[in-house]
This record gives structure tokens, sequence and C-alpha cells, in this order.
């Protein structure tokens, strides 16, 4: 049997089912299903078939599939894109900010002092609570932890008392406070939810990033585990991608977001 014969034969099984797959360039068809559609030792040989008969012939057939499965694709990529937007810090001072009005609280044994900065309605942030409750657990009370939600003015205490407030209720040993106006983030040089820092029992800034890997990222990642170390007495990574909304954001644009 000729070549050309052979795939005119594999263009009119496109009319009936089988199974076929990509590779590279190339398009291969199902032996089996080759098999029971003609029997010759030239179809069992995984032919490769002539990829423009072959999808052409799909796309005229499938042509709603098709666009179904762009447009699939396209989300895909732009929730993907959306999910890997970092924020950023501010300037962020090397010691505790002395205008702040934050007491300083040594921690366990003069341990380490960490700081959250949350926007009460952020979906990308109850991965950055979900990461600091791991972070707490494996700490080992090395870590002083406190999370502070900005809030306009205005807002009234249940606005700030979202299901993030309640979230970060349930992890322990981890002070929860309002940060109206965005004040103290501003002083700690925070702009994105789930902003975090970490400093020593003297004050030194040793980590400021964020704690996912992504937004609304849950599992190991490079800030979560930069901390563990610093709580071990280990040099780590010192700053990391903050994924998150901004803290000055209002609902609407929140709302707007793809749900993560």
């Amino acid at each position: 049997m000729s070549v050309n014969a052979g795939r005119q034969m594999w263009a009119d099984t496109v009319n009936s089912n089988f199974i076929a797959v990509f590779v590279g360039d190339a398009f291969y068809v199902d032996i089996s299903v080759c098999f029971q559609a003609y029997d010759c030792f030239y179809c069992c040989e995984s032919t490769v078939v002539d990829l423009s008969i072959i999808m052409l012939q799909v796309l005229r057939k499938n042509v709603a599939g098709v666009i179904w499965l762009i447009c699939v694709m396209l989300g895909i990529a732009v929730l993907w894109r959306y999910s890997q937007k970092a924020g950023g810090f501010g300037e962020v001072a090397p010691l505790w900010p002395e205008q702040s009005s934050l007491a300083f609280v040594d921690g366990v044994d003069g341990g380490l002092q960490l700081i959250m900065f949350v926007h009460p309605h952020c979906p990308c942030s109850r991965a950055s609570l979900g990461e600091l409750a791991v972070l707490i657990r494996n700490s080992r009370q090395a870590l002083s932890a406190r999370v502070l939600f900005v809030s306009p003015s205005q807002q009234s205490q249940s606005w700030v008392r979202s299901g993030l407030w309640q979230q970060a209720e349930l992890i322990p040993n981890v002070q929860l406070e309002v940060d109206r106006d965005g004040v103290e983030a501003a002083r700690f040089g925070a702009e994105t939810s789930g902003a975090t820092l970490v400093y020593s029992a003297s004050g030194q800034l040793l980590f400021h990033g964020g704690i996912t890997s992504a937004r609304g990222h849950y599992g190991d990642n490079v800030g979560r585990l930069a901390i563990q170390g610093l709580t071990k007495g280990q040099h780590t990574e010192t700053q990391t991608a903050v994924f998150g909304c901004a803290l000055r954001s209002d609902l609407d644009e929140i709302e707007a977001l793809p749900a993560m």
C-alpha cells in the first residue's frame, strides 16, 4: 500500500470514532482501533498521519467544541496570570519603626516578632492566614505574632470582623488588632494584604514578604519556610513576593476580582 493511499484511508476513518494523541508535530492513531478499521499490516504500525488532513476533518465537525476549548484555555490562562500577580512593599525600615504605636512584644526566650497586615475582605488572604496557622504550629512558641486588619475609619466593626477575622481568631497565640486607615501599615511599608514582617528580639528586620507562592495558594512556600528557618536560628531568604489585594482596595474593587 502506498503512503498516499494510507493517508486517504486515515482521512476516511475520521467519520468513525478513533483514539488519537499528539506527539510534537505528529499525529498518531491508536493501533487497536486502526486494526479494527483496516485489516492490514500497514495500519497497525502506528503510522504517522498527515496532521493537516485529520485536523481539517475534525474541525469541520467540531467547531463549537473547539471554540469552547479555546475559551476554557483562555480562562485558565487569565486565572493563572492573575494568581501570579504579586503586590509589593513601600519603604521598609531596617528596624522596628520608632513612630509605631504598636508595642514591641518579646517572644518566649527573646523570640521573634511577626506582624501580618490583612485586608478584611481579600479572598487571597485566606491562604495567607492558613499558612500563618501552619507557621505558628511549627514554630513551637518561638514566635510572637499579631495580625492587623486594615480598615477605613468610616467602616463599622462588623465590616472588619469578616470571615478572615474569624479564621484568624482560630489560630492559637495570635493577637488581632484593627489598623484604622492603614496608619501602621504605612509605617511598616506594607501595601498588600498578606504582607508579613519578622523582627528579631532587638527589633531588627529579618524578613518581609508573603507566605504563599501565589494568590490563594496553600502549601509549602519560600516565605513560610524562611520564617520557620529563622525560628531555628538559620540564615534564610529575607524577602519574598506578596500575593494579595491592595490594602487600600475598596470592597467593589475586591468583588470584581476573579474568585481564588
